[in-house]
């Protein structure tokens, strides 16, 4: 691999300013904004998480970050679908703010 991937490689994200992160904490009222679980009644930190992830383009902004418990930033990962079998059709994540105003997240399916 040459030395550019392999730097690119080991990058987890970019930096969130405190200002950012200030904002996404009072937006969310410490909720979890995907399984709106509490943040005192998690185990684990919660975490900043990029919705749309910086791999597909997404940017380090308020309006693209999340307040999320441990549980749901894992398993939602990077991607921002996925295949429904057996057509193997892309199904966009959407959140259920652009629905319903409030930041969960949901497939959106044809």
């Amino acid at each position: 691999m040459p030395k550019l991937a392999l730097a690119n490689y080991n990058k987890m994200s970019s930096y969130i300013s405190a200002a950012y992160r200030r904002t996404v904490l009072k937006h969310s009222a410490s909720i979890c904004e995907y399984c709106l679980i509490h943040e005192e009644d998690a185990f684990f930190s919660f975490e900043i998480d990029h919705i749309i992830s910086e791999k597909h383009n997404g940017i380090t902004h308020p309006d693209n970050l999340a307040h999320t418990c441990f549980y749901c930033n894992r398993y939602k990962g990077s991607d921002i679908g996925s295949i429904l079998i057996p057509d193997s059709n892309l199904l966009d994540f959407i959140t259920p703010e652009q629905i319903f105003g409030h930041n969960t997240f949901a497939l959106k399916v044809p």
